[in-house]
């Protein structure tokens, strides 16, 4: 491939240049463009509107190649199959546009505290591009009063300029809600944590829309913040199970809070699957031998990966970062904890 050889680079020529330079028609030209854009090979300019080349970044410096680092906690062994599964996609991609990428994991307490940890540990490791990986309020600040290149995979902090990439929080509360209603639960409960950062403000705005777009009425909604703990998350099931009108379809945002709902919730003597619906809004390893497995959403690792190398490539060579977080839909994947109904509307993928 000419791009893939170097014979390519920069701004495209316009495509009738190059129709008439590679002899094909211009339809034809344009399918093949098309696919070099979703491969991340190529990305749209805004000015002038042009396709760039993003594929294959050029050497700062007269270096070898460009350096990316991705920068995370140290994960519990359960999340590293996940994760594995994702960095060796990214490695495979980066590694074919000729970028050097690597892993470095710290303590949560060094992310937490940058200004005494990170500073000496980041600065002696050369990187063209930083991934802030899951990074707290305080980690991503840093980065961005450094004026360090990096991009947020996760939710970037209100108040920080930072590119990021980041599910698509919004659409997947939304289709939650339409997911609980079709199956004729008209009393629904939301358990979030507390201090809503930027992702868990989109979801709510989401799990509203879903239920505010709806034809279904008589619908009430219970929204409860509480901490990460187990005794605060079960306090908060506990105070939904005593109200008036009990839920029966609950959306629970993060793993390891549905695992405390899910036990609280068996322990009251209620059925998640019959008496009750309960959904995850995130993913977790342990989901599928829960009995009954869990009803979650789980980030499309393809699509989210194209859309890393696309946003990579382009700012290593200099393009805009863009200013709005890249958002990326996730799979649904319909657990024994949603309770069936017959007559039930069917329900598809995450929007």
């Amino acid at each position: 491939m000419a791009i893939d050889r170097g014979e390519l680079a920069g701004l495209l020529p316009s495509e009738r240049a190059l129709s008439r330079e590679l002899q094909v028609s211009r339809p034809t030209l344009r399918v093949a463009l098309r696919q070099l854009e979703r491969d991340g090979w190529l990305a749209i300019q805004a000015r002038p509107a042009r396709r760039i080349v993003v594929g294959a970044p050029a050497p700062r410096g007269g270096r070898s190649a460009a350096c990316v680092r991705l920068l995370q906690s140290r994960m519990p062994a359960a999340y590293y199959a996940s994760a594995i599964n994702r960095n060796y996609q990214l490695v495979e991609r980066l590694a074919r546009s000729g970028i050097d990428f690597k892993v470095e994991d710290v303590s949560a307490y060094a992310l937490a505290h940058p200004a005494v940890m990170l500073k000496e540990w980041v600065l002696q490791r050369r990187a063209d591009l930083w991934l802030l990986l899951s990074s707290p309020e305080a980690t991503q600040r840093w980065f961005w009063q450094q004026g360090l290149p990096c991009l947020v995979l996760g939710t970037v902090f209100q108040g920080l300029a930072l590119p990021s990439l980041d599910v698509d929080y919004q659409a997947v509360c939304r289709h939650a809600a339409g997911l609980l209603l079709a199956r004729g639960h008209r009393s629904l409960a939301v358990i979030a944590p507390r201090g809503l950062r930027e992702g868990d403000r989109r979801s709510l705005e989401g799990f509203r829309a879903g239920i505010a777009g709806s034809r279904c009425v008589g619908i009430r909604a219970a929204e409860v913040l509480c901490d990460d703990d187990p005794v605060s998350v079960r306090k908060a099931a506990e105070k939904l199970l005593r109200h008036r009108d009990r839920p029966d379809g609950w959306l629970v945002f993060k793993p390891q809070c549905y695992m405390t709902v899910f036990s609280a919730l068996a322990q009251s003597g209620l059925k998640v699957g019959t008496d009750l619906s309960l959904i995850c809004r995130d993913a977790d390893p342990y989901f599928p031998v829960l009995v009954p497995s869990a009803a979650h959403y789980e980030q499309n690792t393809e699509q989210m990966n194209r859309r890393l190398l696309r946003l990579i490539t382009g700012l290593l060579n200099g393009c805009e970062a863009p200013r709005a977080p890249v958002l990326v839909a996730s799979h649904f994947h319909a657990g024994g904890s949603l309770r069936q109904r017959r007559g039930a509307a069917r329900t598809g993928p995450a929007p």
